[in-house]
């Protein structure tokens, strides 16, 4: 897993309009989530992580800067970013298995 040595991840793809990349992968890393405005690909998720307080949504390189310098400074904010964002994905978990359930109907 690349992201476990990671203080905080940025995720590209996300600043332009690409679609964004997967922001569960830092995540359940406990590694806080930066990310830009173009989320299309992963919109659910950023939000529950946003929500959570485990990734910051930046407009532009300047606030990709100081959401970086934002956590590298504060070691306990960056710690429990990274915390919540690990629960968002264990709170998340079985996603597949209930769709298959209910449009399957199996038990």
């Amino acid at each position: 897993m690349r992201h476990a040595a990671a203080d905080v991840a940025f995720v590209g793809g996300s600043l332009v309009q690409s679609g964004g990349h997967n922001l569960l992968e830092p995540a359940v890393a406990a590694v806080p989530v930066i990310t830009g405005p173009n989320i299309d690909n992963f919109a659910g998720i950023s939000e529950l992580l946003v929500s959570a307080g485990a990734c910051r949504m930046v407009e532009s390189t300047a606030d990709l800067g100081a959401a970086v310098l934002y956590w590298l400074e504060d070691p306990e904010a960056r710690r429990q970013a990274g915390c919540q964002g690990r629960d968002v994905v264990v709170m998340n978990r079985g996603a597949l298995e209930t769709v298959m359930r209910t449009v399957f109907n199996f038990s």
